[in-house]
């Protein structure tokens, strides 16, 4: 589980993980829509035909949704111990994923 320090959340997060946990997925990400005219202020996601996060754009000048990303992410043992390798050059704990 990661969970961004500067996020507030009006989910249950238990539910995301369970959710998670029943679908088998690798990962999962907590989203939200927000009025168009401050998508951009997030990274925001685009999906396919079934709701899959096919790609993020970070703050987007033109974003291709108001879909957000909220800053909860949770992750199988498999993704999270590759964590490790990832590490983004924007501070030694920032993490790329």
């Amino acid at each position: 589980m990661l969970i961004l320090g500067d996020n507030i959340f009006d989910a249950n997060l238990k539910d995301v993980v369970r959710r998670q946990r029943e679908e088998r997925a690798d990962a999962a990400f907590l989203t939200e829509e927000v009025p168009w005219k401050v998508a951009s202020r997030y990274g925001v996601c685009d999906t396919n035909d079934y709701g899959e996060i096919t790609d993020v754009v970070e703050k987007p000048e033109d974003p291709p949704s108001n879909l957000v990303m909220t800053g909860f992410y949770t992750f199988t043992p498999a993704i999270s111990s590759s964590l490790p390798t990832a590490a983004s050059t924007n501070s030694p704990r920032s993490w790329t994923c």
